[in-house]
């Protein structure tokens, strides 16, 4: 199917672009995570504005930017802090066994700017281009193949993408749980709204020290781990709960909501485009582990 080779195209050439402005030094060898994140976004946004303008046609749809219904936005928000302590917990057990690059270049940004800037760069900026692109774009390509293949290959070029072990492995489950929720509302509005209150969360509780607030101290505190079990037994219960709640949030958008119509196309979804792509980011990664 030429759509299956267009997708590919767009996230080798994507690749190619986070290469090239690498290679020029851009956003290189700074402390500023603003700096960092704000430029590897436009590498996600560049090639997807070029390939939507070839598309042309309904590129609104496209992106997946379609009309919302007011218990499915609810759902959203409920569900954007219920499955916060899962996803903790997927990290916290990540970490027991690969680095966290970003959370020391996070925190010391936050040192320097003021919150609302925080929450419009690292909240915000990621939520709306990321969701656009791997949920609106690339899911709206894949789900022809069948809605949960769709969603596992829009997921895992989502993780890949974050270009390190440890946010691969929570970025993977939240893909998919963002992509099921676009499936079921017919929206990628949902899983913004969703992937703004999970990322503003985690800016917030960088300020818990300034906010002077028993709740978000709450929220901020680290526990170090010495094993899975330890992990399962202190955070299991409330990401059980959340998921829960979770899953009475996506029944409620896929009721309320204008699912989406499964297409059925019985061609590859992968191609040399794709998997030039792929290899590239999985050999990132790996670098990025060893050094």
């Amino acid at each position: 199917m030429n759509e299956y080779s267009d997708a590919g195209k767009l996230y080798s050439y994507t690749i190619l672009f986070i290469l090239f402005t690498s290679l020029l030094g851009i956003g290189n060898g700074t402390d500023n995570y603003i700096i960092s994140l704000a430029v590897s976004q436009l590498c996600l946004a560049v090639p997807a504005v070029v390939y939507l303008v070839n598309k042309k046609t309904d590129i609104t749809k496209r992106m997946g930017l379609c009309k919302v219904k007011p218990v499915p936005v609810i759902a959203s928000v409920v569900m954007g802090f219920s499955v916060i302590p899962f996803i903790s917990m997927i990290n916290s057990i990540s970490m027991l066994f690969v680095k966290n690059v970003t959370e020391s270049k996070v925190t010391a940004t936050a040192d320097k700017y003021p919150m609302w800037i925080m929450l419009l760069t690292v909240a915000l900026m990621p939520a709306l281009i990321e969701e656009i692109l791997y949920r609106g774009i690339y899911f709206g390509v894949y789900r022809k193949s069948g809605i949960i293949k769709g969603a596992l290959v829009a997921a895992i070029l989502f993780a890949l993408m974050h270009g390190n072990l440890n946010q691969f492995v929570y970025a993977i489950v939240a893909g998919f749980m963002f992509t099921m929720i676009d499936y079921a509302g017919g929206s990628v509005i949902y899983s913004i709204i969703m992937h703004v209150i999970i990322n503003g969360v985690s800016v917030v509780s960088l300020y818990a020290d300034r906010l002077n607030s028993e709740m978000v101290n709450k929220l901020a505190e680290e526990n170090v781990y010495n094993s899975v079990m330890e992990v399962i037994v202190d955070l299991g219960p409330m990401a059980a709960v959340g998921l829960m709640i979770t899953g009475i949030g996506y029944m409620i958008i896929r009721k309320f909501g204008n699912t989406y119509e499964e297409e059925k196309d019985s061609g590859s979804v992968i191609n040399v485009f794709l998997g030039v792509g792929v290899v590239i980011m999985v050999i990132n990664i790996i670098a990025n582990e060893i050094m």
